[in-house]
């Protein structure tokens, strides 16, 4: 009796794996086959206007239900309002050198990649003269064939 159990169980997460497919994908996945390079280029692009102090370069990295932990927020970040204040935040510490001291890309689809980044920030004449934090970013390409961050997860570096 027990192993018919088992044996039922088995063949429903069997049955129930194969129905599932991830939502907000786009209709025919891309037929381009991702590269870490492009999925480096792909993240880093925004981050390429910092020197504007423009926040819009950086709120467009993110999907309008993009969810998170900041390293200054304890609660989940999980609507568009608030990645715009943290990015606004952010740039109004005046960090004009940022230093990626590691970088490592996890492509797992042509869909979806996962950046995660060790980062040192300085400010000549900000109210905070040098950060480090690391950050884990899940990008997900959306219906208009843009990747955006579905997911961050960033923190400060504990002290030695």
């Amino acid at each position: 009796m027990q192993r018919s159990s088992l044996v039922l169980v088995a063949l429903s997460i069997v049955t129930l794996t194969g129905c599932h497919k991830p939502a907000d994908l786009p209709a025919a996945a891309s037929k381009t086959r991702l590269t870490e390079a492009e999925a480096v280029r792909i993240a880093t692009a925004p981050m390429a206007e910092w020197d504007t102090k423009n926040s819009q370069a950086l709120d467009t990295m993110y999907a309008p239900d993009a969810i998170g932990f900041e390293p200054n927020t304890a609660p989940l970040v999980a609507n568009g309002a608030a990645w715009l204040k943290i990015n606004k935040d952010l740039l109004a510490m005046k960090f004009d050198k940022v230093t990626v001291q590691m970088r490592k890309v996890q492509i797992l689809s042509n869909d979806v990649f996962i950046l995660t980044s060790y980062t040192d920030m300085t400010s000549s004449n900000g109210p905070m003269s040098s950060t480090t934090w690391r950050c884990t970013d899940v990008f997900q390409r959306q219906t208009d064939d843009k990747f955006r961050i579905v997911n961050e997860h960033c923190s400060y570096p504990p002290k030695p």
